[in-house]
């Protein structure tokens, strides 16, 4: 098999999401780029006459067309709620920490000089710290060990032009994780990452590594057939 046919067997198996709102400012306003490997994408888009998509307007419509399981690598406030959604529903949700070079200042907030919250990391603390509680697990308990973690971390950048859809996110993740979310944390598996690399991954790595020496022939992004959204009439997702 030669690289190229290698390559787009990869991209064959990759969807990419997308919101007609944000990730057009993203990439037009914000200095964002998009892979050019990317071949399909999960397009969610308004039906009004502006663009009203934003980030995270995607999950309820993407992330439950896999059942078998989800991959987290580290992960910010969009990664936990996702997170979240998967775990309320039944998904299990395998997690790798430390991937994020923290020598690198986007690491950091800005203001506050502290690492950016880790979704992958924080549903482990929070797990940690559920299964150590020897009394009932009340919401303020359940607050108390949060506000432990974020004297630590900083949630999201409060500068960034996304800050208010972050913040939404955050908000919503919140409120699904003391509903009942939390209960269901023994569905989050931590996965070490000395031993990640099996030698089928070795091989999986050197290929996605070949990506970077591909470029894929322009206008090879199909949109398929169209998907409606279950989280808003107004919204309409496409694949």
């Amino acid at each position: 098999m030669d690289t190229e046919t290698e390559v787009m067997t990869v991209s064959d198996r990759v969807i990419a999401n997308i919101v007609d709102k944000h990730s057009v400012e993203a990439i037009r306003d914000w200095g964002y780029s998009i892979s050019e490997k990317v071949r399909y994408f999960w397009l969610v888009y308004s039906n009004t006459l502006k663009p009203e998509a934003q980030f995270g307007d995607d999950i309820p419509s993407s992330d439950g067309i896999v059942n078998a399981g989800a991959f987290v690598m580290d992960g910010g406030i969009q990664s936990l709620r996702q997170i979240i959604y998967m775990v309320n529903h039944d998904i299990p949700v395998q997690g790798m920490l430390g991937l994020r070079n923290m020598k690198n200042k986007c690491s950091y907030d800005p203001t506050t000089q502290k690492p950016y919250l880790s979704a992958v990391e924080f549903i482990s603390f929070m797990k940690n710290k559920i299964k150590q509680h020897a009394g009932e697990v009340t919401d303020s308990v359940l607050n108390a060990m949060k506000e432990v973690y974020l004297l630590d971390h900083a949630l999201y950048n409060k500068a960034a032009p996304d800050v208010s859809t972050k913040a939404a996110l955050w908000e919503a993740t919140w409120k699904d994780f003391i509903a009942g979310a939390w209960k269901k944390l023994d569905l989050v598996v931590l996965i070490n990452q000395s031993g990640f690399l099996t030698e089928r991954d070795k091989v999986s790595a050197k290929l996605l590594g070949k990506i970077n020496s591909f470029r894929s022939a322009e206008n090879n992004s199909p949109v398929l057939d169209m998907v409606p959204a279950s989280h808003a009439p107004d919204i309409t997702a496409t694949m």
